[in-house]
C-alpha cells in the first residue's frame, strides 16, 4: 500500500507529455488570450488568484515542470486537467505569458 502511494505521489517532471510542452517556445502575446479564457475564471484576469485559484504571479522557471503537469492532468482537487482542451503549444504560450506577469 505504502509503494502504490508513493508512485500515486511521484511527479510527472519526467513524463513525455510535459517534456513535450517545455520543449517549445511560448508567445506571452499567444498566451494572454489563452490565459483570459481558460485560466482567469479561478486565477483572476491578472493572475493574482480569486477564491477557486491561488496567485501564479510568482511563477518561475523552475515552476514550469510541476505548473505544466497540473495543467495537463489537474491538480485531483478543484482544477481540472486541460491536455484534452490545449494543445503544448498553447500550453508553452500561457507560461510564457504568466513569465510576464
Amino acid at each position: 500500500m505504502i509503494l502504490i502511494l508513493s508512485l500515486a505521489c511521484a511527479s510527472r517532471e519526467d513524463d513525455p507529455e510535459v517534456a513535450a510542452v517545455l520543449d517549445l517556445e511560448g508567445l506571452a502575446s499567444q498566451g494572454a488570450p489563452l490565459y483570459a479564457e481558460n485560466c482567469s475564471t479561478c486565477h483572476g484576469e491578472d493572475a493574482s488568484g480569486l477564491d477557486r485559484g491561488p496567485d501564479l504571479r510568482n511563477f518561475t522557471a523552475a515552476g514550469e515542470p510541476r505548473y505544466v503537469e497540473q495543467v495537463l492532468y489537474g491538480t485531483g482537487y478543484s482544477m481540472p486537467g486541460f491536455r484534452q482542451t490545449l494543445a503544448d503549444q498553447e500550453i508553452a504560450d500561457i507560461v510564457a505569458w504568466l513569465h510576464e506577469q
